[in-house]
């Protein structure tokens, strides 16, 4: 009998254990978007360090998931860049604790120049659709024959696949997207045109995309950064561990979202919104680090 009891115990007590561990919560978008996919990743690596677990948890709203927060229903959450610049001034005890991926804005076509009196087909994501506020604009240095079309999400990777040469695609993805589609191309779009649609759209960041040849020349690109977010009183420990993970050469290369993530952004971030104590405090050892 005693056997019996200590075998009964070894078999239930990991499930016993297993239920009181606490977990916390990071709260995210739909299935099918970047913040699902990176609240699970960043949670397999983050729960094989600690104790205290990560979970996601779909909140499709911007506006819920950052009440959620605040009513101390998820320790953690990820908003898209443009919910993020419209809402965080309106929740004054949220703060960011990190950039996270990239998303870059492509115009892609089967040629780097759009063809003259081009009077094809535009066809535009739903996340690109703050685009069209510089549509005029960009009509002016193509045509005004264009017909522009939106593009279901699921369709993407067939349009990118089969992209014809009287056809332009914008989007916005992370780096990357030309190496598996060589047959399309960045298209130049005019400063002007990308200058207005900053203005438009004052939460898109310009960078440099630099040369990659003799041939090429370095032109400037739009991007975006969803950020990560937690309440200001959010234990400045757990969260200094969260930027080490985050910024972890290991994680860094088993992770591509994050590859493109510079402690630059920072300085970007610090003029525009609330930063965690935490974050403050690392990202300012950091740079003092730096050469």
């Amino acid at each position: 009998m005693p056997k019996l009891i200590l075998l009964l115990s070894l078999i239930i007590l990991p499930f016993v254990l297993f239920a009181q561990r606490k977990h916390d919560t990071m709260l995210v978008g739909q299935r099918d978007t970047g913040s699902f996919f990176f609240a699970n990743e960043f949670a397999k690596r983050w729960n094989a360090r600690h104790t205290v677990t990560f979970i996601s948890q779909v909140e499709p709203l911007a506006s819920q998931r950052l009440q959620r927060l605040v009513n101390g229903q998820g320790r953690l959450a990820i908003l898209g860049a443009k919910d993020a610049f419209k809402m965080l001034a309106n929740y004054p005890t949220l703060a960011v604790v990190s950039p996270l991926w990239k998303n870059r804005l492509y115009v892609l076509g089967r040629s780097s120049q759009i063809p003259p009196n081009f009077s094809g087909v535009v066809y535009f994501h739903p996340n690109a659709s703050d685009f069209l506020q510089a549509k005029a604009r960009f009509l002016q240095t193509t045509s005004n024959q264009a017909v522009w079309k939106p593009l279901q999400p699921l369709t993407l990777s067939n349009v990118l696949e089969n992209l014809g040469s009287q056809e332009l695609l914008i989007f916005y993805a992370p780096g990357g997207v030309l190496k598996s589609y060589p047959h399309l191309r960045q298209v130049k779009v005019a400063t002007s045109v990308l200058e207005f649609y900053q203005k438009q759209a004052p939460w898109l960041l310009q960078e440099v995309l630099p040369a990659k040849t003799q041939l090429e020349q370095s032109r400037n690109i739009l991007v975006q950064y969803p950020l990560l977010i937690a309440r200001r009183d959010a234990e400045a420990k757990q969260m200094t561990q969260v930027l080490k993970l985050l910024y972890n050469e290991q994680v860094l290369q088993q992770l591509p979202l994050l590859q493109n993530v510079s402690l630059k952004i920072y300085q970007s971030l610090s003029n525009r919104y609330d930063l965690h104590a935490a974050t403050k405090t690392l990202f300012s050892d950091w740079l003092k680090s730096k050469p």
